[in-house]
């Protein structure tokens, strides 16, 4: 399935809650009829999908790639490239979008202890807002919706089944956020494996080759570590940097910004690589730097150097910090201090041995195949939980509206027939405050020597389905669900169970164990 989505939003509440592509993914849902759905990421989609999943009966798991679901800019970056600390800042985020981060600070420290009365305040306005607003409305609109953003966006990440982070970090700032810290699940990223079997480190004694791999764009910090790697001035440095250097202007200007800061021999460009190359960029550095400025989540970097056995530096912050415990596996610096990075660096020039011992103290990295398992459990536990949600009501078969013919208890279920007289009933009256589509299972039971069940499904007098055939001859005792989509009239609905007509099948009978109303899974009738 492919959705086109040019981004061409009326209002920022668009940017969380779009009825169009709520409308699509319903019509997905229809088609496919899938038993869980897993949410990578929901940018430029809707916070309101795994809702709709949940109110359709289908389970559900969210991983959390970055702060999208707490911050509309996605990464906690302000305009002025500052870092966004602390708990949301309401009203500032609004000042945030607008790009003026010198009103940020101002509006968190008012409109955070008015948080609730801000969003109960936006949440009536909004209704009163016209259907075309001019641009002064537009700009009033969006600051509603931008400070019911927060609690909107936790309602919706709740309805998941599951909801993972692969970062101790993330899960600390969605806590901080607000959501519940119980639902959220850490759960790092599992790592492909097969490279490793061809991977062969390529030693160059008497250098020291530092790498950079990632995309070229600012908050990757490149320059950070440009400036210290011209603080470096033993001639045994070198400064490797992998990644695309040339498509893009931003690409380009982080390339220009880094020849100008480094003016010493020993920088390389060698611009983008496949990643099933990984391998081989790995194997031609001594230690791989991740200087982030923004916070990260659980760079995968840093779990292929680690898989590699190449020492790590980071940016002490974020999910970086997480990651990398200091002498295990690497080393952490402040964010955005080259000086300090420089320090660190020198200290690989200063003892031989240092790359080598952290190395061997990286810590073990989840394969895909761990993952793989984990993701499968999760989806069992999340199926499971839909459908246990989905359950309206179960129908007391021991207190039914009417019965006719031969009907008899058998433990807990109930038996209609065989009956060599005639027809077996059972009749269930179900009452509902307003007309609603639902689903109802019926669950049959089986035993060993049964002969086939057969039977059919009435709503008010008229036939809508039949039952069976069911449990054959010789099967183990077991038990077969049957769902028959239903609707159910305001006031009383009767259901009415009956085994098949003796002249159309021998010894004909019904054993049920349960009838339920469940959500229906998709928004149908019958």
């Amino acid at each position: 399935w492919r959705i086109v989505n040019h981004l061409d939003y009326p209002s920022i509440r668009e940017t969380y809650h779009c009825r169009p592509i709520e409308d699509h993914f319903r019509t997905i849902l229809e088609r496919e009829r899938p038993d869980v759905v897993h949410f990578e990421h929901l940018i430029h989609l809707s916070a309101a999908l795994p809702r709709i999943c949940r109110d359709h009966g289908v389970a559900t798991v969210v991983t959390l790639n970055d702060f999208w679901f707490r911050c509309a800019r996605v990464q906690l970056v302000r305009p002025d490239r500052t870092r966004c600390e602390g708990k949301p800042p309401i009203l500032g985020c609004a000042a945030c979008i607008a790009k003026r981060p010198g009103w940020i600070d101002a509006a968190r420290a008012v409109s955070r202890p008015l948080r609730r009365p801000i969003a109960w305040l936006a949440r009536r306005l909004a209704r009163h807002l016209p259907a075309e607003p001019d641009e002064f409305w537009k700009h009033v609109s969006n600051v509603f919706w931008l400070a019911l953003r927060p609690e909107t966006m936790n309602a919706e990440l709740a309805a998941a089944d599951f909801v993972l982070s692969p970062s101790p970090f993330l899960k600390r700032k969605m806590v901080e956020a607000g959501f519940p810290a119980a639902r959220l699940i850490v759960s790092d990223y599992g790592m492909e494996t097969g490279w490793l079997d061809r991977f062969e480190r390529r030693p160059a004694p008497g250098r020291l080759r530092i790498g950079f791999v990632g995309s070229l764009v600012w908050y990757k910090g490149l320059d950070v570590l440009a400036r210290a790697f011209q603080r470096v001035t033993d001639p045994r440095a070198e400064l490797h940097v992998f990644g695309d250097d040339r498509t893009r202007e931003e690409f380009r200007a982080t390339r220009r910004e880094v020849e100008r800061a480094v003016r010493r021999p020993g920088l390389t460009f060698h611009g983008p690589f496949a990643p099933a190359a990984i391998g081989e960029v790995l194997s031609e550095i001594d230690v791989l730097v991740v200087p982030s400025v923004w916070f990260e989540n659980s760079p995968l970097t840093i779990h292929e150097a680690f898989q590699a056995r190449v020492p790590v530096v980071v940016s002490d912050h974020g999910g970086m910090r997480d990651l990398v415990d200091e002498e295990a596996g690497g080393l952490r610096f402040p964010p955005g201090d080259d000086l300090a990075l420089a320090r660190v660096l020198q200290r690989f020039l200063d003892d031989d041995g240092l790359a080598g011992r952290l190395a061997a103290a990286a810590p073990p990295v989840k394969t895909t195949a761990s993952n793989a398992a984990e993701m499968e459990m999760r989806y069992r536990q999340a199926i499971g939980l839909a459908r246990a949600d989905a359950v309206l009501r179960t129908l007391d078969l021991r207190t039914p509206a009417r019965t006719e013919g031969e009907v008899r208890r058998e433990g807990d279920a109930v038996v209609l027939g065989p009956s060599p007289s005639g027809r077996a009933r059972l009749a269930l009256d179900v009452e509902v405050e307003a007309s609603m589509a639902v689903d109802l299972v019926v669950v049959l039971r089986h035993e060993a020597s049964d002969a086939e069940q057969r039977g059919e499904v009435r709503r008010n007098g008229r036939r809508i389905a039949d039952l069976g055939p069911a449990g054959p001859l010789g099967d183990a005792a077991r038990t077969t669900t049957w769902r028959v989509p239903v609707r159910l009239e305001e006031g009383a609905t009767r259901i009415e169970l009956r085994n098949a007509d003796p002249e159309d099948a021998d010894a004909a009978f019904l054993r049920v164990a349960e009838v339920r109303l469940e959500r229906t899974a998709f928004s149908r009738g019958e």
